[in-house]
């Protein structure tokens, strides 16, 4: 599942474990594992939508966990983070803006396409080649939109978008792709703060300012 005007190709390439090492630079990243995909199903005028097909002798699926799909629609100011391919580069997540202070990724509006395709606006750092990632909730773990435009290029309170997957479900039937709907099962995850003096050892840590514990609950995670 990628977006509509990525999907132009039929067959099309796929890659794996195209990832800069440990520790490594982007160049030392390979892409040695690659298999094609048909193409069942494209629509880049409204919803913009492209699914393909994996060949099924394809040996790079094997323990590959799909991504989750969620075709609610996210609260304002949840978190969210993408994973994607920016500029043809090895895989890259998505979830802080560098050039705000570290603010993390969240959903910042709605708006409706030709009056018909309903989209969300987020703030997240995004460059060329990133359409077709998946825009996912920090809250479920479910991805909700298909990234599809950037547009924070000139006017700093622009943001990029994506179509929200509830545009899609049609064409997730007909292919017997699986979904949740957040508005009828429960997918939130279930966040537990406790009060302490001093906090525990961890390997990771990030102090932030100026946060209230609700909205640490909704944007965090």
């Amino acid at each position: 599942l990628t977006a509509g005007h990525c999907g132009k190709y039929d067959p099309e390439r796929f890659y794996f474990d195209f990832n800069t090492p440990c520790g490594g630079r982007d160049s030392q990243a390979v892409k040695n594992k690659m298999c094609q995909g048909r193409r069942l199903a494209r629509e880049s005028a409204l919803d913009d939508y492209t699914v393909y097909e994996l060949d099924l002798a394809c040996k790079y699926v094997q323990g590959i966990t799909p991504f989750l799909l969620d075709v609610g629609e996210p609260a304002l100011d949840e978190g969210m983070y993408l994973i994607g391919h920016p500029n043809m580069r090895p895989k890259k997540i998505s979830f802080q803006e560098v050039h705000d202070d570290g603010h993390h990724c969240e959903v910042r509006s709605f708006f409706m396409r030709s009056g018909k395709s309903k989209r969300v606006r987020y703030y997240c750092d995004t460059q060329g080649g990133n359409s077709g990632s998946p825009v996912i909730s920090a809250r479920t773990g479910y991805a909700f939109a298909i990234h599809t435009h950037g547009g924070c290029s000139g006017n700093v309170m622009s943001a990029n978008s994506g179509s929200l997957l509830k545009n899609s479900v049609g064409v997730l039937r007909q292919f017997g792709i699986p979904f949740v709907d957040r508005r009828t099962t429960d997918i939130l995850k279930q966040i537990q703060f406790t009060k302490k003096t001093v906090c525990p050892v961890s390997e990771t840590q990030i102090s932030l300012r100026d946060k209230k514990l609700d909205e640490c609950r909704t944007t965090c995670m």
